[in-house]
């Protein structure tokens, strides 16, 4: 007997860093908490060329370093969310519509964030601690 499976959409977010800061944006349709990036077009893009296209579309940021994973969670509507590493050079943003703001929080801020899945700040402090390591190692 066969069993039925949820299905799953795939959405990737990006923890850009810049001098020991990351960037944290405030999403236009819930007022929360999250990361610059979205969904691949699957027919048209891999996974890095998706992610390079939503965070220009996003931030306007057109060059960035990607580090590393650092783990995925679940938004209770059966999205899986991934979060890369990535490292820019400097911290001009310009927003899209689908942000309301914007800013660049040290890791000491986490905790006053509120992130729309539950995963956000548990992954944003391994990222911080992947991204100092990171550095130590150039």
């Amino acid at each position: 007997m066969s069993k039925e499976h949820k299905l799953f959409k795939f959405s990737q977010w990006v923890m850009l860093m810049h001098e020991g800061k990351c960037l944290v944006t405030t999403s236009a349709n819930h007022g929360l908490n999250d990361f610059p990036g979205g969904r691949m077009d699957v027919e048209e893009e891999d996974v890095e060329k998706a992610m390079r296209r939503e965070i220009l579309e996003e931030t306007g940021i057109t060059n960035f370093r990607i580090i590393d994973q650092v783990g995925w969670g679940m938004w209770e509507n059966r999205t899986v969310m991934t979060i890369t590493l990535a490292e820019v050079d400097s911290d001009e943003v310009r927003l899209s519509h689908e942000h309301t703001e914007y800013r660049w929080i040290g890791e000491d801020a986490i905790d006053e964030l509120d992130f729309l899945w539950k995963e956000a700040k548990q992954l944003m402090k391994k990222g911080f601690d992947m991204y100092k390591q990171y550095k130590q190692s150039v």
